[in-house]
């Protein structure tokens, strides 16, 4: 029994990177067993100038491509259409601080993928792993690029660019954005469970706990930013120690998302 429920908790636990979000046409990869690609680069059949793209588009353009980027885009660029729907009905304060935020943050993942591309890639980037396991799984380098995006670069987009009290104001809004994440959550976890027997399992026989705590965690994780961000102001030496337990965290997830 005990072993049972170590297993159990291994194998919910898979699922605590998958957040923000970030996720696409998922279906995708029920097609694939192994990614087979090289650098990042776009495709032939775009005949638009990318510098004349805004940051959301470019994401968009990435997934449309064969690159080792790619997965992650996908799901990244479904992921903010849903946010582009949901945001429609929010007052316009919020609805600017969203889609600021939005634009922002897809420029660190942009900014990865050209240092890539060229050579110039720094080993301490977040986005590190990601673009060194061109061999693992299409579904693992989604959650290897939800991991970097969230735990490595979320807090920093929004201290970079926000004020303590432009955080503040919005902080309820922004959570609500898990309805977003929901949507692309359960058919990622669908697709997962279709190439994973014990998940299939597991989540049978727990009535539905793997899925239902992998969502909460999702959402534990970026109100943990917001927190991270906001003791980034006032707090700096609480701000390091939190930074330092959540790296720690970082790592030994992406340690157990490879784990085949």
């Amino acid at each position: 029994m005990l072993f049972f429920y170590i297993r159990l908790f291994s194998i919910i636990k898979l699922f605590r990177p998958f957040y923000f979000l970030i996720i696409s046409h998922v279906c995708y990869t029920q097609n694939q067993t192994m990614f087979q690609g090289g650098n990042f680069s776009y495709s032939a059949s775009n005949n638009y100038n990318q510098a004349q793209l805004n940051p959301v588009q470019q994401v968009d353009s990435i997934a449309h491509t064969m690159g080792i980027a790619s997965h992650f885009a996908r799901a990244y660029s479904q992921l903010m259409e849903n946010i582009g729907i949901q945001i429609q009905t929010a007052d316009s304060g919020a609805n600017i601080f969203i889609k600021q935020f939005e634009s922002v943050y897809a420029g660190y993942f942009l900014n990865a993928c050209l240092e890539e591309k060229s050579g110039n890639f720094s080993p301490a980037s977040v986005w590190q792993l990601y673009f060194s396991s061109s061999d693992a799984l299409s579904w693992q380098m989604v959650l290897l690029g939800v991991n970097a995006h969230i735990n490595g670069e979320m807090w920093r987009a929004l201290v970079e660019n926000f004020s303590e009290n432009d955080i503040l104001r919005y902080k309820r809004q922004f959570l609500v954005l898990q309805q977003s994440v929901a949507k692309l959550y359960n058919p990622f976890f669908d697709t997962i469970m279709v190439q994973n027997n014990y998940l299939r399992f597991i989540n049978g026989f727990t009535k539905g706990l793997a899925r239902k705590f992998g969502e909460r965690v999702v959402y534990k994780w970026r109100r943990r930013q917001l927190q991270l961000a906001i003791l980034f102001y006032h707090a700096p030496e609480k701000f390091r120690k939190r930074q330092a337990v959540i790296n720690r965290k970082k790592q030994r997830v992406d340690k157990l998302i490879l784990r085949k």
